[in-house]
């Protein structure tokens, strides 16, 4: 046969018709799978191509998976998961369905698998079930994990996380480390392995889930967790105020359509966070983090109000924002032109201070998992959307995106249009800019005789930038004695450059979309009690002096200050609430001092003294009485002390509390103190509670309290020669993070002398002890913080039943500390400490056993020197 009368077996037009057929049977087989083993969901079904892509495109991804190396990583931690083979196997059997059927990637299978897992020295009950979309979560081998502990216990401070491929929270690492050093909440993201069995099968992100670890570890107190579409993770301490925050800010979140007035805003939402929040998504290009599933709020309840964790970010071109699947969202809140100007000096700055130091940051992620990331299947995928492309080219696409974005919006903000023209019927002038950048006019040039002349404004006028379809207009009225004729120019600079801006003339009045906002309309004071004189033009309140009477709530709008005269008595009806959202000054003196009881036989609630976060209020007590207060749930917040301070700086001089019937006597949060000689005498629960408060407290007496003596949550203060005596608890508590520094402490009759726990670090010098069932404790209470460490030096412990009660993992250090017990006692050793025996301590006085440890203390210095 001539070679070339031969028939070509492969040609072109075979080899597509075979890849065609393969391809058309792999969709048959799909697809008659799903519909006779599974059931057809609407989500599943949403498109002939996704039908048609879903199972070519796993096939490719299994075959990708089935040519990768077994994992290797030595410095990072392993997720090792041991169960019975029937578990296993059901777990299997979900990944396959998910495999088979896909789902969205909220997804959770319902099947809940027992197991054990491993990680370092340390094994943990656990339960666990498949989460997320087949994409690239439900891969094999790689299940995308949920996984609980079980039976009380925690892995790194959380009861609840997910193992996710190491992508899927990409551009949140760049964003997380700047977001925290602005003070937002963050979560727990790192790299590790999954196993089965000890055999590692993937890489993999451990994401702890939105729970109290995420508010602990951020310093907040216990608040309400929610999601943007409203469900809630956790109610916290205070739901019945956080539930209508929440409320709002879900209807919010969810109507992108809305106009929201910027003064609910602020009552609803910390302004000060959300700009950096707002900020970051916007520098993303992508508005998918203002989506409502992808949102995670909190609401504070010491200042009721939501703040928002950056979650599942992605990145796209910004000049394509207002064209993409999440066009609208955000745009409820860039809206609002008094938030907006605020979203934009913050974007302003990212831009000009921290592009590259963030960017440097996610070059160190990119750097110290490269060889990581090379081993993993997923690295060689490509991936859809706007950040689609090769897994391996994410971190440079990113930065180049990022970068493109930046130069794009720094564009926009440094935008050089302002343009105007007179309305002759209203008589009003009519200023805009047409470009991002908002301007602050400064004069206006009129024609004069002689040349021109310009009238500078007494204070600039913001012209707000244009928003996309959003055009702002100023509406101004010119002075009286300024003809409009003769108005030729505007003086302006650029609010983020400072750059001079001229206005340009247009020769047709532009109609509005908003005018200039008239003044703001100040909240009217209530009817106030009769010895309450109002001073309108300092805004304050002067209270006294004389006897004064105050019955229900008082509570008084935020900025106006409190004077209560020297020689004040100052009597509360039953539960009354002052309640003072501005300076309070009581400044009693040694012969004219205030006090405040009840007006009766019931007791009268508390004084409350509440500022903002960014702008705290100045708080002055002296020479001072608070007698019988029981706290307040009646209030703005809710006050747990006779006295509640929140956001303030605060100094308190020779205060006493008594006799009170509230949880705390004394209860400062997210404030400074300086307090000096202050009393807190028989109470119903704690003493004092200092929660995320700094400075000094010196001198304090404390008698007579069942719970604790000084309580320390989250903060960092110095406590000097403090004296407590007859707690029914813990004299000093020190926990959630704290590190406070304790000099020359006295302690008498009570349960524990010195508690620190919690990742708290507490030095405490001279601390004397006596008469206590345990000298003091170092453990872990709330296992989302952690171990805590102390150093006692100089400590003496007389007369004690238990030196310490140290639990695992926390740490204590003894230096030159002393235990003085009875003949016969059994004290066991302890390294830094000396134990001693003494006849003759049951029948000392306090005075008697402070003048022997002195004695002792003298002798001891005395040898200590004498030693060659």
């Amino acid at each position: 046969m001539n070679p070339a009368k031969q028939p070509r077996f492969l040609s072109w037009p075979r080899v597509l018709a075979w890849l065609t057929l393969v391809g058309v049977l792999i969709l048959a087989v799909d697809l008659t799978q799903r519909v006779l083993l599974y059931e057809i969901l609407p989500r599943d079904v949403g498109s002939m191509k996704g039908l048609a892509r879903r199972p070519v495109k796993d096939t490719a991804l299994a075959v990708l998976h089935g040519l990768a190396q077994q994992p290797r990583a030595a410095k990072l931690p392993v997720w090792d998961f041991y169960m019975k083979p029937r578990d296993e196997e059901l777990l299997r059997s979900e990944l396959r369905r998910l495999q088979i059927q896909g789902g969205h990637a909220a997804h959770l299978s319902p099947q809940w698998v027992d197991a054990r897992m491993r990680t370092g020295d340390r094994e943990y009950d656990v339960r666990v079930r498949l989460r997320g979309q087949q994409y690239y979560h439900g891969i094999p081998p790689r299940p995308s994990l949920r996984v609980r502990m079980r039976r009380g216990q925690v892995y790194e401070g959380a009861r609840l996380f997910n193992l996710v491929e190491p992508f899927d929270k990409f551009t949140d690492q760049t964003f997380l480390w700047e977001s925290s050093l602005h003070g937002l909440m963050a979560w727990d993201t790192s790299m590790g392995l999954i196993a089965l069995r000890g055999r590692p099968l993937a890489i993999v992100q451990y994401v702890e889930q939105l729970r109290r670890s995420t508010t602990d570890g951020s310093g907040r107190p216990e608040g309400m967790l929610f999601k943007g579409t409203g469900e809630i993770y956790e109610e916290g301490d205070d739901p019945g105020r956080c539930n209508p925050v929440r409320e709002d800010v879900t209807r919010w979140l969810t109507n992108a359509h809305l106009n929201i007035p910027y003064e609910e805003l602020r009552e609803r939402i910390d302004i000060d966070y959300f700009r950096w929040f707002t900020a970051l998504t916007e520098l993303s290009g992508a508005r998918h983090g203002f989506l409502p599933v992808n949102i995670k709020g909190y609401c504070n309840p010491i200042s009721v109000r939501a703040e928002f964790l950056l979650w599942d970010t992605a990145f796209a071109p910004w000049s394509k924002v207002d064209r993409s699947e999440w066009a609208q969202w955000g745009k409820q809140f860039l809206r609002i032109d008094d938030y907006r100007l605020q979203h934009d000096e913050t974007l302003y700055s990212l831009l000009e201070d921290r592009l590259d130091a963030m960017l440097a940051r996610l070059d160190d992620f990119v750097e110290t998992h490269a060889d990581l990331l090379r081993q993993e299947p997923m690295n060689w995928a490509p991936r859809g959307g706007p950040a689609g492309g090769w897994m391996f080219d994410r971190p440079r696409r990113f930065e180049a995106m990022i970068r493109q974005n930046a130069s794009e919006i720094r564009a926009a903000l440094e935008g050089q249009t302002l343009e105007w023209s007179m309305d002759r019927e209203r008589g009003k002038l009519l200023v805009w800019t047409t470009d991002r950048g908002s301007k602050r006019v400064t004069g206006l040039e009129f024609q004069a005789k002689g040349g021109t002349s310009i009238w500078h404004l007494p204070e600039p006028m913001m012209v707000h930038g244009r928003f996309e379809e959003h055009q702002p207009v100023v509406v101004m009225n010119l002075p009286d004695d300024m003809d409009p004729a003769t108005l030729f120019g505007i003086l302006a600079v650029n609010h983020h450059t400072g750059r001079s801006v001229r206005g340009t003339r247009h020769a047709a009045a532009l109609q509005p979309t908003r005018e200039h906002p008239a003044a703001v309309q100040e909240p009217s004071l209530p009817a106030l009690p009769e010895g309450f004189q109002v001073r309108r033009d300092i805004r304050e309140i002067r209270v006294g002096p004389g006897r004064v009477r105050f019955d229900g709530v008082v509570s008084l709008p935020p900025s106006w200050s409190v004077k209560v005269e020297p020689g004040t008595t100052l009597e509360g009806g039953p539960g009354a609430l002052l309640e003072v959202r501005g300076d309070l000054q009581m400044a009693g003196t040694e012969t004219a001092g205030i006090i405040v009881r009840g007006a009766g036989a019931e007791p009268w609630g508390a004084i409350a003294v509440v500022g903002e976060r960014t702008e705290p209020v100045e708080v002055r007590i002296a020479h001072t009485t608070l007698i019988g207060g029981s706290g307040s749930d009646a209030g703005r917040v809710r006050y747990t002390g006779t006295l509640s301070i929140y956001f303030a700086n605060v100094r308190l001089d020779h205060l006493t509390i008594r006799d009170g019937k509230a949880d705390d006597a004394l209860n400062l949060k997210y404030s400074t103190v300086d307090a000096t000689d202050c009393r807190y005498l028989d109470g119903a629960g704690d003493a004092v509670d200092y929660d995320f408060t700094d400075g000094t407290d010196r001198r304090s007496w404390i008698q007579g309290f069942p719970d604790d003596g000084i309580d320390i949550s989250g903060s960092g203060l110095s406590l000097q020669d403090v004296v407590l005596r007859d707690i029914g608890d813990k004299a000093l508590s020190v926990g959630e993070a704290s590190n406070p520094r304790i000099t020359n402490a006295r302690v008498f009759d009570v349960s524990v002398g010195c508690a620190v726990k919690d990742l708290s670090d507490a030095h405490v010098d001279g601390l004397i002890i006596v008469r206590a069932d345990v000298g003091v404790a170092v453990y872990t209470k709330k296992t989302t913080f952690g171990p805590a460490r102390a150093t006692f030096t100089g400590l003496t412990a007389v007369d004690i039943d238990g030196m310490a009660v140290v639990d695992i993992d926390n740490e204590v250090e003894f230096v030159d500390a002393i235990r003085v017990g009875h003949p016969g006692a059994v004290m066991r050793d302890f390294p830094g400490v000396q134990n001693r025996i003494e006849s003759g301590l049951a029948g000392m006085t306090d005075d008697e056993i402070l003048e022997f440890v002195d004695q002792l203390r003298s002798t001891e210095a005395v040898d200590a020197e004498s030693v060659p």
